[in-house]
């Protein structure tokens, strides 16, 4: 169903008809949903693929959040299912109505990104995303016809969330909101551009995310060696290729920093031969949960296909999209990032424990070197306990939190690289209380111990000090 059609027309109410969901209302109740494909590159033919799920409760006024999915080429339908969605799937390939879900109190508006992605595609290998550049302007396209079809969007409260390859997108298409409704002198960023796109972001959720440089968080060699995965011979073999890679990408020449990609992605059969572990999702888990494949399985049959208004030649394909953005991979964010923490937006950044892909120290490791204007009290704070509410005490713990003026970072336990997977009730309840500004149950019993100093800080007030700095694995036997 290709819906830019009917907004070219101004046959709104019948492009919106049409698009209108009933597969999810026959497990999840009665829900209001819409999917199709807006067109944003007309000369290659390039369509986004979008599901539009209304909020349960006070739709007319519920804050819209936009989900990405990572990869870069994971459907989002990924998080509608399995992660955080009113109807999931479970290992038999059954869908069931959801306990915990955005779609309470939120609108989601899931979206296939870049093209290429889940369900979007393109005719033409031009129509394919080479950098975030690209992506932010198809998004931005998407957008300004997302919001043609769906006026009441207008102005609404948005928050962007990313996860994994997703946050680089959502950083990406947050900053770009935030510097065309602020005046500039660069004629690219100018507020002429911001009136097209009625907008009211108010936060960011970065989640288990890829921020970069990109071998400080794919080496996961000491988190393996620490955690069993890795005796010293495979831990000696694996570094070796990580230095080779670390090598070419220091070249800065973009066709070594490449072979270095193709080095790395070589190592992941490696990685699975000496762990035993082909799943990327959770480093206490050795393969793909049923759950997953039967998602990957329905996407691909005739009654999703139809009940979501694609077309029956639809397939997912990954492989293209990396392979376009593989330069992209070296792109660094860190600027953007910084420039939205100083504004003021609401941040929320959640770590995974058991993320077997981007180990938790890499990612608070790069955020405790991002020189925003309250480093020094992120780098001194103490962290706090964070608890489920109406849980029994022992089942209560959900993780670790920084809560520094806009940003909280947490830390979530017993999680892999898909949190609202494997713990979704913690999830739901960790967007609900960012989002809606309500207080987490927390606990702090060990402040009256440490100082500013043994909490990291010099007692200068210095950088803290990294304990992953301090390497004592052998490296030769």
């Amino acid at each position: 169903l290709f819906l830019s059609q009917y907004i070219g027309s101004k046959r709104l109410a019948e492009g919106i008809r049409k698009s209108k969901v009933e597969l999810l209302s026959e497990t999840g109740g009665p829900l209001t949903a819409y999917s199709g494909y807006i067109t944003i590159q007309k000369n290659y033919f390039s369509n986004l693929f979008f599901l539009l799920i209304e909020a349960q409760n006070q739709p007319e006024t519920a804050p819209l959040v936009l989900w990405l999915q990572g990869g870069p080429g994971t459907s989002s339908l990924f998080g509608q299912f399995l992660e955080n969605g009113p109807v999931g799937i479970n290992r038999d390939g059954e869908l069931f109505k959801r306990e915990h879900t955005l779609q309470k109190e939120c609108n989601v508006l899931y979206l296939d990104q870049p093209v290429g992605a889940g369900y979007s595609f393109t005719k033409s290998e031009a129509g394919y995303s080479r950098s975030l550049k690209d992506i932010t302007k198809d998004l931005r396209q998407f957008l300004k016809a997302f919001l043609k079809l769906f006026p009441k969007y207008n102005e609404r409260e948005l928050y962007i969330a990313g996860e994994s390859y997703g946050v680089r997108p959502a950083i990406a298409l947050a900053h770009d909101l935030h510097k065309r409704s602020t005046k500039t002198s660069d004629p690219e960023e100018s507020t002429k551009g911001s009136r097209d796109l009625n907008m009211n972001l108010r936060g960011v959720v970065c989640g288990v995310g890829l921020y970069g440089p990109l071998l400080d968080q794919v080496d996961i060699t000491k988190y393996f060696y620490h955690m069993g995965l890795l005796d010293h011979n495979s831990y000696n073999y694996v570094t070796k290729v990580i230095n080779d890679a670390a090598q070419l990408i220091n070249s800065d020449i973009p066709t070594l920093r490449l072979v270095a990609l193709k080095k790395l992605v070589d190592l992941l059969p490696v990685l699975e031969m000496f762990t035993g572990i082909s799943y990327d999702g959770n480093i206490l888990q050795a393969n793909e949960p049923h759950e997953q494949k039967q998602f990957k399985a329905k996407a691909l049959t005739e009654k999703f296909k139809r009940g979501f208004h694609v077309g029956l030649n639809a397939t997912f394909s990954v492989s293209p999209v990396r392979a376009h953005l593989a330069e992209d991979f070296f792109f660094d964010i860190s600027t953007m990032l910084i420039e939205l923490l100083n504004s003021d937006y609401k941040f929320l950044v959640y770590v995974a424990q058991l993320d077997r892909t981007f180990a938790p120290a890499s990612t608070e490791r790069i955020f405790k070197n991002l020189k925003w204007k309250h480093i020094d009290a992120f780098r001194t704070a103490l962290r706090s306990f964070w608890h489920l509410d109406d849980e029994d005490e022992g089942s209560s713990f959900a993780g670790y939190m920084w809560d520094i003026y806009n940003l909280k970072y947490v830390l979530m336990t017993g999680v892999g690289h898909y949190p609202g997977f494997d713990r979704p009730q913690a999830f739901y309840q960790l967007m609900r209380k960012f989002i809606f500004g309500q207080e987490f149950s927390t606990k702090q019993p060990f402040a009256e111990l440490l100082t500013p100093a043994e909490n990291g800080a010099s007692a200068e007030g210095g950088r803290p000090a990294d304990p992953t700095d301090v390497d004592n694995v052998p490296r030769e036997l």
